[in-house]
C-alpha cells in the first residue's frame, strides 16, 4: 500500500521518516484496521491521515490534495 501511495503522489510530495520534525503532515499505513499506529502520530504535532485497507485510498488522495492546496 505504502509503494502505490507513493507512486500516486510522488510528483507532489517528499516521503520520509514520520520522526522528522516539522513535517506537513503524516500518513498511517496500519497492517489491520485497530490502526494502533494512529495512537503514536496523536502525540505529535501536525495533521494525519490514518488508512487501514485499500478501499481507504479515495479519502487519503482526497486528504492529500487538500493537504497540498494548503
Amino acid at each position: 500500500m505504502i509503494e502505490r501511495i507513493q507512486s500516486l503522489v510522488a510528483d507532489r510530495f517528499l516521503f520520509t521518516r514520520h520522526d522528522q520534525k516539522d513535517l506537513d503532515g503524516r500518513i498511517a499505513v496500519n497492517g489491520c484496521p485497530r490502526a494502533c499506529v494512529v495512537k503514536d502520530l496523536i502525540q505529535q504535532e501536525g495533521p494525519y491521515h490514518s488508512i487501514t485497507e485499500e478501499d481507504g485510498f479515495d479519502g487519503l488522495i482526497e486528504w492529500l490534495a487538500a493537504l497540498s492546496s494548503k
